[in-house]
């Protein structure tokens, strides 16, 4: 719902700015969201008094660099390919995990963890040339729609109002 609703409501990233947009969502999250951590507070299940000025600036450091980077370049990937393809590039990052924890950590993954992963990478390049094919047909249609063939069988982007009165000029 969040992935298709970015791309309704901004069909062009030059339409609305990235930072201005992941701006006004996390002000709106941590409006909604801290009475839930005050209630939380004071009912005993979170203990934030604990809570020094460092450790609230490192999880502050760390939320822009995680969150806010990280949701900026996937909004960016669904702005410049579609809803789809960007969600399921996301699920690229299995793969990329089992192959992290083979070269950094020497763990030999299982052979279900290498059958999804091959599916993983299967599907991301089926709904990407899907997503080509139809790109691919929908300009196809749009050339079509907009060429037209005069009188003599040359194509035209005259418009046919244009075109009439072009003839009744001649």
């Amino acid at each position: 719902v969040y992935t298709v609703n970015i791309r309704r409501l901004i069909p062009d990233e030059a339409a609305v700015p990235l930072p201005l947009f992941f701006g006004f969502l996390g002000l709106i999250n941590m409006i909604m969201l801290a009475p839930i951590v005050v209630i939380l507070h004071y009912t005993g299940q979170e203990n934030l008094s604990s809570l020094s000025g460092e450790t609230f600036a490192l999880i502050c450091a760390k939320g822009l660099i995680d969150n806010v980077v990280s949701d900026y370049l996937w909004a960016l990937a669904v702005l410049l390919t579609t809803p789809t393809v960007a969600t399921i590039g996301l699920s690229l990052t299995i793969p990329l995990a089992i192959v992290s924890d083979l070269v950094l950590h020497e763990i030999l993954p299982t052979m279900a963890s290498v059958a999804a992963a091959v599916f993983v990478v299967i599907g991301f390049m089926t709904i990407n040339l899907a997503s080509n094919e139809q790109a691919a047909e929908q300009a196809r249609t749009n050339m079509v729609a907009l060429r037209d063939v005069d009188d003599d069988g040359s194509p035209s982007l005259l418009d046919s109002n244009v075109r009439d009165d072009h003839r009744h000029r001649r």
